[in-house]
């Protein structure tokens, strides 16, 4: 039978190893293909980007080689002579050297115009007409004559969209003669980029300019985009219907249709505005897709390694299974220790030793433990300088592992008693799940001998109350709460007056019997949040937490009149106490609060005694 459940539990393992291959197999074909398809868009992404900024410098190259053959031109003393109205006048044939500009440069079919300082076309080389003003159709050319710098504008005119440069021509006394402009048009750079890239393309000027364009040179229309350049692809009838199905007014990015990548790159004019669109028709053999194919022969690979490391696994497993027939951890806890010793996943007691149960006695089992306490930190007292179940916003086991030299400890309170402890804590190597070991040490008798010493380190040994230490410990504690809460603290400062006549007189014994008694009444009269501590000698301080200045100057006057009323009985002679009395402002530390409610008091002596003076920077405010 148990032969049986053996084999059952080895097929169920056996099916589960085969179930998560092919899990991972399906999984890692659907990251491939996933992948392949987003590399790809990638590398052509990529690829159109180049496009884009080849075109750019195709652009570029136009506009700086236009103006500087502009430039060249405006320096010729021949279209000097020409502009100059007194000068006998020449022959230069603008024809010609459009011609040689055209079978010399890259610049097919460049226009040149001489324009006089009236805004009078000159010459053209396109056209015989001449001497018309062409001020009322160019704004450009009006401006430049206004105010006379080199200027280009890539602009769609009558004829085409062109890159028109047109440097002034200045006479020796630099008077502006006019300005020579050339028109260098786009048709042919898209050859270029045939040449170049081996990438067919169609420039379309935007329909703004439809009406424009009354003398359209390809005088071909596309939805009334112009198609600027001349390519045999319009004489293909079915390109031309796929394209004129084409939404040009939402095309963004690039499109893929079949083995063709479909890229727009806008063409815009100096002030940013969209003249035209440059259509690029590249084939997708032209795109370098190695990076492609070296990432996803490496994701081929990842997944034949993780295949191969998941049946190495699988192989441990099953000899792991045979070793020992199930998971198992050592035992770390010692039961004959003194300590309490624990193991818990973080958040849980896991295992603990027998010391945990001798201290937790109501509790036999883990179990038990649980069903009150989820944690352990839920024993612990909320006290501070001891552990609680955060420290700082950090759990308290993280907290202690995080900085294991320093020393831990924990209160715990057991039939009414306070028990201490020190905590360490370690996580256990070599498991399969995060364990940590937990030790408590108790220290209780160390703790309460420590708590011995500091509270007689803090104590006056004549009248039990607060010295001077626990004053001005408790004063900056309190005075660091006030400005952090912007709550009320006030502080008294009072001595017995002519208190070195009853030492003279009766004794310093009957003097020590007297600052017993003045304490315990003056204590008796204070609130518990109240702290009255022996500043020295016959002067006492009182610290009042959350109290405004006029309601200690009332408790002040409450405590003088108190001491002031006391029968004779009680005290070998009758005894009056003087008050400074302050409150601690937002510009205060310890030192300046006491000095001002020393020198109050200070002036209450002055003033004969037996009375309560508030500190200067502390005016009443009475309703």
């Amino acid at each position: 039978m148990n032969k049986t459940k053996y084999v059952d539990r080895n097929q169920y393992v056996v099916v589960l190893w085969v179930t998560v291959v092919g899990v991972v197999l399906l999984a890692s074909l659907w990251g491939y293909e996933w992948g392949k398809s987003s590399l790809a868009k990638n590398a052509i992404s990529a690829y159109e980007k180049e496009v884009s900024s080849n075109i750019k410098t195709l652009i570029e190259d136009k506009r700086d080689a236009s103006m500087a053959i502009a430039i060249t031109l405006s320096e010729n003393p021949d279209i000097r002579t020409m502009l100059c109205k007194i000068c006998a006048p020449i022959n230069f044939d603008f024809k010609k050297i459009s011609k040689k500009l055209t079978a010399n440069t890259n610049f097919n079919n460049v226009w040149l115009q001489l324009i006089d300082s009236e805004g009078v076309s000159l010459l053209r080389s396109w056209t015989p007409k001449k001497g018309d003003s062409v001020l009322t159709v160019r704004e450009d050319i009006r401006d430049n004559l206004a105010n006379p710098r080199a200027t280009q504008t890539l602009s769609v005119g009558k004829f085409s969209l062109s890159v028109k440069s047109a440097p002034p021509i200045f006479d020796e006394q630099k008077k502006l003669l006019g300005l020579i402009e050339v028109i260098s048009k786009f048709g042919t750079m898209a050859k270029r980029l045939k040449q170049y890239q081996n990438i067919d393309s169609v420039i379309l000027a935007d329909k703004r300019f439809r009406n424009r364009l009354v003398h359209a040179e390809t005088g071909l229309f596309i939805d009334d985009y112009y198609v600027v350049n001349e390519t045999h692809l319009l004489q293909d009838r079915s390109f031309l219907s796929e394209l004129e199905n084409v939404d040009f007014d939402h095309f963004e990015g690039h499109h893929i249709y079949g083995k063709t990548i479909v890229g727009r790159h806008l063409i815009k004019n100096g002030y940013g505005q969209n003249v035209a669109y440059w259509f690029t028709f590249s084939k997708k053999s032209g795109v370098n897709f190695t990076e492609m194919e070296r990432i996803l022969a490496g994701y081929i690979y990842a997944v034949m390694l993780f295949l191969l490391l998941l049946t190495v696994l699988f192989i441990v497993y099953c000899f792991k299974r045979q070793s020992d027939g199930r998971k198992s951890y050592y035992r770390q806890i010692i039961d004959s220790a003194s300590e309490i010793i624990l193991v818990a996943n973080r958040n849980k007691v896991v295992d603990a030793n027998q010391h945990f149960f001798d201290f937790y006695s109501d509790f036999s089992t883990l179990a038990e433990f649980h069903e009150k306490h989820k944690d352990l930190s839920d024993t612990f007292e909320q006290e501070e300088g001891f552990l609680q179940k955060y420290m700082q916003g950090i759990y308290w086991l993280d907290y202690v592992l995080q900085d294991r030299q320093k020393v831990h400890k924990a209160k715990i309170m057991k039939d009414s008693q306070s028990h201490y402890f020190s905590v360490k804590a370690g996580m256990m190597e070599g498991l399969q799940k995060p364990l940590f070991n937990v030790l408590l040490q108790e220290i209780t008798e160390q703790e309460l001998y420590k708590n011995q010493l500091e509270h007689l380190s803090q104590t006056d040994a004549l009248t039990g109350i607060g010295n001077r230490l626990y004053f001005n410990r408790c004063l900056n504690k309190e005075i660091q709460r006030s400005h952090r809460y912007k709550s009320d603290l006030s502080l008294l400062i009072f001595d017995i007056d002519f208190f070195k006549k009853v030492n003279d007189s009766y004794g310093h014994d009957v003097g020590d019997q007297v600052l017993v008694e003045v304490s315990t009444v003056i204590q008796s009269l204070l609130r518990e949040t109240d702290i009255l501590c022996r500043f020295g000698g016959e002067e006492f301080a009182i610290i009042m937490p959350e109290t405004g200045l006029v309601e200690a100057e009332a408790s002040a006057e409450r405590l003088r009149a108190t001491i002031e009323e006391i029968s004779i009985d009680e005290f070998p002679s009758k005894l009056t106490i003087s008050f400074g009395v302050g409150q601690v402002t937002k510009w205060d530390n310890e030192k300046s609060i006491l000095k001002r409610v020393d020198n109050a008091l200070y002036r209450a002596k002055e003033l004969g005694r037996n009375r309560v003076v508030v500190a200067e920077g502390n005016p009443i405010k009475r309703s």
